[in-house]
């Protein structure tokens, strides 16, 4: 129902279409926020300056899958929604 994308480097389409102008974004896992950092370029965007605390916090690891899905584009909030790596 509401967009969403499944990797760390957001697609530049994804940033530029629903969060313009965009330079901190809310991640919500669980009742929790963290706010990150978003760093555009020409070609594409990056979490990162609050990346790390999200992912230690919430005990990611490689190959843990996140989707993240645009709940509130005026605020930029990102309803986050992690799936471990069996093993």
């Amino acid at each position: 129902k509401n967009p969403n994308f499944k990797v760390l480097l957001l697609p530049f389409g994804f940033a530029k279409r629903y969060m313009p102008g965009t330079r901190m974004v809310i991640l919500q896992v669980a009742g929790r926020s963290w706010h990150v950092k978003l760093k555009s370029y020409p070609s594409r965007s990056f979490l990162t300056s609050g990346w790390s605390l999200f992912a230690k916090e919430n005990a990611l690891q490689a190959n843990d899958i996140c989707v993240f899905e645009l709940i509130n584009s005026s605020n930029a909030v990102l309803r986050v929604y992690i799936s471990k790596c069996a093993g």
